[in-house]
C-alpha cells in the first residue's frame, strides 16, 4: 500500500504509517475524535461566543490543531471565536480564514511550566476579561 502521501504518515508518522500499511487502519486528527467524544457541536451551536486556546498559535495551527477544529464548528453557526495563546507567531493571521476572529496573547507576568495550573487559569481569565471590557467600551462608543 502506498502511504507516502497520507496525512499523519509523514516524517513523524512512523507508527501511523505502519498501522495503515499492515493493519489497514484509518488515521484521523485527534481533534476530530475529541469533538465527537465530548459532543462539542451540541455545546457550541447555541453559544454567543467561543473561547479556545493553544500554547502557540501560528501558521501550523491550521494543520489539525484544536483551535481550528473548534472554530470550524463555531463558523457553521456564525459564532465568533476568540483564541488565546501564550505565543502568537508572525504568521498566525492565517487562522482568521478558518473561523478564528480574534487572537489574544497571554502576557505578563511570565509563567513557567512549573507554576500551578490554577495560576495559569487565573491569568487566562484576566486576559479575556480585559479584552472583553475593552470590546464593551468600544461598542458603547458606537
Amino acid at each position: 500500500k502506498d502511504i507516502k502521501d497520507i496525512p499523519g504518515a509523514g516524517a513523524a508518522g512512523g507508527l501511523g504509517a505502519s498501522l495503515i500499511a499492515f493493519l489497514d487502519a484509518e488515521l484521523r486528527p485527534g481533534i476530530e475524535i475529541i469533538i465527537e467524544i465530548v459532543k462539542l457541536e451540541v455545546a457550541i451551536k447555541d453559544a454567543d461566543m467561543v473561547i479556545t486556546g493553544e500554547g502557540k498559535i501560528d501558521g501550523q495551527t491550521i494543520y489539525g490543531k484544536a483551535p481550528i477544529g473548534v472554530a470550524r464548528i463555531a463558523k457553521k453557526y456564525n459564532i465568533p471565536v476568540i483564541a488565546v495563546a501564550a505565543i502568537i507567531g508572525d504568521d498566525a493571521d492565517i487562522v482568521h480564514q478558518y473561523g478564528i476572529n480574534t487572537l489574544i496573547k497571554i502576557s505578563k507576568p511570565p509563567i513557567s511550566l512549573a507554576e500551578p495550573k490554577s495560576k495559569k487559569v487565573q491569568l487566562i481569565k484576566r486576559c479575556i476579561k480585559q479584552f472583553l471590557e475593552r470590546k464593551k467600551e468600544a461598542f458603547h462608543k458606537l
